[in-house]
């Protein structure tokens, strides 16, 4: 094709039809299916249209293909969400914006505990400071007859200075054995990260990208689906993950967040803990020194 710039995302040029679909100049279009708004889904739903004979299109899922073993699609069923799995294995239209977790009820089962004994515990922060709220997400982590992540806290804060912020922070992590904490460092999170730190806590701050973002908030829903993790069973938290949604962009990345002007700050918080709880890293404490101010 020598005008590629003819073939754009959400625009299919019938005048490329005798220049691609020529009986002298066939060709073919392959690719993973993604939202229905693209114009790769107009293409392929043409083809199903048999009475207009010039197009064909086809599904073909990943276990079709003779050469890839039964054992490395039931690894990718274990190993991605449910939607991701019917989009790159299954080869299934996916809508362009639905909900992201499932099981939501069914997993909100813990109420909240003191921390135990020589038990481990692992904070997720997702931090703001006047419009949102700030949510710190305790999770005990799995131990010998714990095979699940456990919430055990949780803690909304919202037009809180961030000095007291810090200090109900620092609390928090000591009365739960020092906890290990995860915390949105993108934009206002990152200079309070490191004043974290400078606290002495176990601090790792993630800092999101498109990648990064869905890396996170996908092995939160794997987690749901796989029995992996209890949540609190908390009316907030449960309303706000049944709120949160993927919408499929134009450019083919993937946008996550609440719907229209709702609150996502008890997912990212949870999402958080559990990708703490998944690839951790020894974060040793430094000797504790209160924040300057205290």
């Amino acid at each position: 094709i020598d005008e590629p710039q003819l073939i754009a995302e959400d625009v299919w040029h019938d005048s490329l039809r005798p220049r691609l679909f020529d009986k002298e100049a066939p060709a073919w279009f392959t690719g993973t299916p993604r939202g229905t708004r693209s114009w790769f889904y107009q293409l392929w739903l043409r083809g199903q249209d048999k009475r207009q004979g010039i197009y064909g299109s086809w599904n073909w899922p990943t276990w079709e293909n003779p050469t890839i073993p039964k054992a490395e699609i039931e690894e990718s069923r274990a190993s991605m969400p449910e939607r991701l799995f019917k989009q790159n294995i299954a080869a299934e239209w996916l809508s362009e914006a639905a909900s992201v977790f499932r099981y939501i009820d069914e997993r909100s089962v813990c109420e909240p505990m003191c921390a135990g004994n020589g038990r481990n515990y692992i904070i997720g922060i997702d931090l703001a400071r006047v419009q949102d709220y700030t949510v710190c997400a305790v999770f005990e982590l799995p131990g010998k007859n714990r095979p699940r992540l456990m919430q055990v806290h949780l803690e909304r804060m919202q037009r809180v200075d961030w000095a007291v912020q810090e200090r109900r922070i620092a609390e928090l992590a000591t009365r739960y054995n020092n906890a290990l904490i995860y915390v949105d460092a993108t934009g206002v999170g990152d200079p309070e990260c490191e004043r974290l730190i400078r606290a002495g806590l176990r601090v790792e701050g993630v800092k999101f990208t498109t990648i990064t973002k869905s890396q996170v908030v996908d092995n939160l829903a794997l987690m749901l689906e796989q029995d992996s993790i209890q949540l609190l069973n908390d009316e907030i938290q449960k309303a706000e993950l049944k709120d949160y949604e993927y919408t499929l962009m134009p450019g083919g990345s993937t946008r996550y967040g609440a719907v229209g002007e709702k609150h996502d700050d008890c997912v990212i918080a949870c999402a958080l803990a559990a990708w703490g709880s998944v690839s951790r890293p020894t974060i040793e404490a430094h000797r504790f020194a209160p924040i300057s101010g205290w």
